[in-house]
């Protein structure tokens, strides 16, 4: 595991900041929900 995030925006942050080739995320998510937060 590379990061974790407890709110969408802090996910989304770890995201562009860490570049992981894989995502596992939780659908119970903070603020977007999880297919909102692979979107964008």
């Amino acid at each position: 595991m590379c990061g974790q995030a407890n709110k969408s925006a802090s996910g989304m942050k770890a995201v562009i900041r860490l570049k992981p080739d894989l995502i596992l995320s939780d659908i119970s998510l903070e603020g977007l929900s999880d297919l909102e937060l692979i979107k964008d």
